[in-house]
């Protein structure tokens, strides 16, 4: 029996967290502080130090639990238990029209109600309570899987640790927003990044993005991210503004009150006037979405593999900036092709600060009529990729731009071939191509090496530490330290993470070697029918052109790499390494293991095919849906097995997303 003593304190502790969630609400949700920021910390002083003398009253809802202490070595992968669906994009206000049109098809009524909200240009995050305590949070990823970044979300102050009631809620419940950070907050993140000598990030989304992946929930606390929720999943109420409502009222930070509309004319005089107050905003907003607000409606309306049919994202019109342009600079990718860009005096763009656009290649230079001195305008094409669109006006003695007779990095020739756009530098030691072939190599789609960013791959290839691929498995922890920004500790994750991409499968491995024109896919199914990758360099043309999707031009750019000694060399050398080069997964696969698959409607391939497939992975395809269902592939002309899975809510994937789950 516990002594009055603590049932005081258990008290005292409930009314202190009480009063802290509620100041949190009013001050990072409502932007209404009810007290001073003294009076805060005096409340959370004081929170603390009962809790450090009395741990065992700590709870994982505390507001002093927000921040652990410990450091994650990775990312675990986490399925979703819904899918997190994208939406389809609209440019013009008659496309919305179009888009009401359709809907009242589907519904098969006029009466349609919809809700406005802005679409903020941050990162998709499904957040999970259970018994009202945040449990879980999850990236969006490919939209089935994705990161658990529990610890980071955790520390974002705009979301609660307990919500205001959990009664009448399911058990899990789960919520989906958009983490974000504010253009000031990274104003003043950047200031202090100059004043370490640290370089400065580049626009909000990619901060925010960059946090939440950061393996030090302390660093994550200080970026001071911001989180909006928009989508309620397992939705109990009558209309999605009810929802938000709820939300609301459970202190959730939602976009409030929600913008109901009744006419498709309505709909149209809010996107235009959005256009103008999203600037007044202090988040960078890229659109609008546009949604329908009966939940019933949802339902008969449905939605396809890749997004719903009952909402829709409207995109502003792209910005444009008047600029100039510095100079033309020629950069060299992975593979050696040759891109010209242009260096541009700094402009503000779409909450960016914008310096470099890509001008593609020489037929777009001429195209433009582009030149060094040039003012040109400068377009944000939905809102992420920057490039010029035209030319105002020429610098007077400019001349024509004309692509480098030899390689800018290493002087080596440069080669147009008759028929192709692309100039290419074909020397195969050109450190540019050295370089994009190490950073492709490690990337999460192929060999997912943590912590090899471009800074680190440039000093390795500079310093001459690494030459190529195969070396990666030959630094030491000696010859990482003396290298800029690199301590023990990071010199240690990085060889761990090295070495651990020693056992990832083969089709990781086939991606990584950077073959042209073998994407993720295509070395996917280069392994599953090779299984050895000595086999798949002995195979002939007739043998790879028997794989889905690959023609004479793919299997030419396989055989011409084989050819080469040097890429037998590398192979050889990262066998040495102990890196695997067999498949090993596909014989024994459980990616699907425990799951029940069923198909609808008609396949690239007979059902036999997919059913061998999912069976080689560990699942199990079944004739009829039922409750035990996990997924629903759906095909051409699907059957009645859909409305079945939609009244089940059973996840429905398209054909390509089946191959992307089993693919990685």
């Amino acid at each position: 029996m516990e002594s009055p003593e603590i049932l005081n304190l258990k008290q005292e502790i409930k009314q202190l967290r009480q009063k802290i969630r509620k100041h949190d609400y009013e001050y990072y949700v409502l932007n209404k502080p009810g007290i001073s920021d003294y009076e805060y910390d005096e409340l959370y002083r004081k929170l603390k130090e009962i809790e450090f003398k009395y741990p065992q009253l700590i709870t994982a809802d505390s507001p002093t639990q927000r921040v652990g202490n410990e450091l994650s070595g990775r990312f675990k992968v986490i399925p979703h238990r819904f899918p997190m669906l994208s939406l389809d994009n609209t440019y013009t206000t008659e496309e919305i029209e179009d888009f009401h049109r359709r809907v009242t098809e589907l519904a098969e009524q006029e009466n349609i109600e919809y809700v406005v909200e802005p679409k903020i240009d941050g990162v998709a995050i499904a957040v999970i309570y259970r018994g009202g305590v945040f449990d879980q949070a999850i990236t969006r990823g490919n939209g089935q899987f994705g990161d658990e970044v529990t610890s980071n979300v955790k520390t974002i102050r705009s979301l609660p640790l307990k919500l205001f009631s959990n009664q009448n809620l399911p058990d899990p419940f789960e919520v989906r927003g958009e983490v974000y950070m504010k253009p000031e907050v990274l104003k003043e993140l950047n200031r202090h990044r100059i004043s370490q000598n640290l370089d400065i990030l580049a626009n909000p989304r990619n901060a925010a993005a960059g946090s939440l992946k950061n393996l030090n929930p302390r660093v994550v606390a200080e970026r001071k991210l911001d989180i909006l929720i928009h989508t309620v999943v397992d939705e109990n109420w009558k209309t999605y503004s009810q929802s938000i409502s709820q939300l609301h009222q459970l202190g959730l930070p939602v976009f409030y009150p929600p913008e109901v509309y009744t006419a498709v004319d309505q709909l149209i005089e809010s996107c235009e006037r959005w256009r103008v107050e999203k600037d007044t905003l202090d988040f960078i907003v890229d659109g609008l979405v546009i949604k329908v607000n009966q939940m019933q409606l949802r339902k008969k309306i449905g939605q396809t593999s890749r997004a719903p049919r009952w909402a829709i994202a409207y995109k502003f019109p792209a910005q444009r900036a008047k600029t100039t342009i510095i100079r033309i600079e020629v950069q060299v990718g992975r593979t050696g092709y040759l891109t010209p860009v242009a260096i541009m005096e700094p402009v503000s763009l779409g909450g960016t600060t914008v310096s470099r656009a890509s001008l593609y290649n020489a037929d777009e230079v001429e195209r433009l009529g582009v030149r060094q001195g040039d003012t040109v305008l400068v377009e944000k094409g939905g809102e992420i990729i920057p490039k010029v669109v035209e030319v105002v006006s020429h610098k007077p003695g400019s001349e024509d731009f004309t692509m480098p007779e030899r390689c800018p990095v290493c002087q080596g020739p440069v080669v147009n071939y008759p028929g192709e756009v692309a100039y290419r530098c074909i020397s195969a030691d050109c450190p540019a191509q050295v370089k994009g072939r190490i950073i492709h190599f490690s990337s999460k789609n192929a060999m997912d090496i943590d912590g090899l960013g471009v800074k680190l791959v440039d000093q390795l290839v500079d310093k001459g530490l690494v030459n190529h691929v195969a070396d990666l498995y030959r630094l030491t922890r000696e010859e990482l330290l003396p290298l800029e920004r690199m301590g023990a500790k990071s010199a240690e994750n990085l060889i761990t993470s090295i070495d651990n991409s020693k056992n990832r499968p083969l089709g990781n491995l086939i991606h990584g070697l950077g073959i042209i024109n073998v994407g993720q896919r295509t070395a996917y199914l280069l392994a599953k029918k090779f299984r050895d990758i000595y086999k798949l360099a002995e195979a002939s043309d007739q043998q790879l052109m028997e794989i889905e999707d690959i023609g004479p031009v793919v299997a030419k750019s396989i055989q011409d790499f084989f050819s080469l000694e040097s890429s037998l060399h590398i192979v050889k050398l990262l066998e040495k390494a102990g890196v695997n080069i067999e498949d090993q997964q596909q014989s024994e696969g459980t990616l699907l293991s425990g799951k029940t698959f069923v198909i609808t409607g008609t396949l690239s391939k007979p059902r036999s095919y997919f059913k061998k497939l999912i069976e080689s992975q560990g699942g199990k395809l079944t004739t009829s849906v039922s409750a035990q269902t996990n997924y629903l592939v759906q095909g051409e002309n699907p059957g009645s097995k859909l409305a079945a899975a939609e009244k089940l809510e059973v996840n429905i994937i398209s054909e390509q997303q089946l191959l992307d789950i089993i693919n990685g």
